[in-house]
């Protein structure tokens, strides 16, 4: 930190008194030569469609849990990985140490009700059946956890 303040100083005072500035005794260039004329080609780089990219990212789904060996519901966060006809696997992360595997159904969002609000379709019920390992941080207490998944929110990015 103090090295950084005495450089800022140390640069305020070559600028401030003009000791920066080219004296002239400085070696001058009188002519410049060029043989040929070089056209440099502009924006060489392809262009990157950001919007394409980012509908590779999986929505992230926000939901609840239920444990059926502690019998206390907790927030968790999920993300799917596959899907079939229904049926998906997702993986997630509840906050109390838990590391998920949901396997889920969804029943549905209010599109398929015919109702169309646009913040409203961030709304997308699936209910499933977890597994997780509980206190993965520390090994000692690890354990094994499961019981009943319902998400609701999907957030798209």
């Amino acid at each position: 930190m103090f090295k950084k303040a005495l450089f800022s100083m140390l640069v305020s005072v070559f600028l401030f008194t003009g000791l920066a500035i080219a004296q002239p005794t400085d070696p001058v260039v009188d002519e410049v030569v060029v043989d040929e004329v070089v056209v440099v080609e502009e924006n060489v780089a392809p262009v990157i469609d950001l919007s394409q990219e980012i509908d590779i990212i999986p929505a992230l789904k926000q939901g609840i849990i239920y444990s059926v060996d502690d019998q206390k519901f907790s927030y968790a966060f999920t993300t799917q990985i596959l899907e079939w006809k229904g049926l998906s696997l997702e993986g997630g992360y509840a906050p109390a140490d838990t590391l998920l595997g949901v396997v889920s159904y969804r029943l549905g969002g209010l599109e398929q009700l015919g109702i169309n609000v646009p913040i409203l379709d961030l709304l997308d019920a699936n209910v499933g059946y977890y597994v997780g390992w509980k206190d993965f941080s520390n090994s000692e207490d690890s354990k094994f956890d499961h019981g009943i998944a319902a998400t609701l929110l999907n957030i798209k990015f």
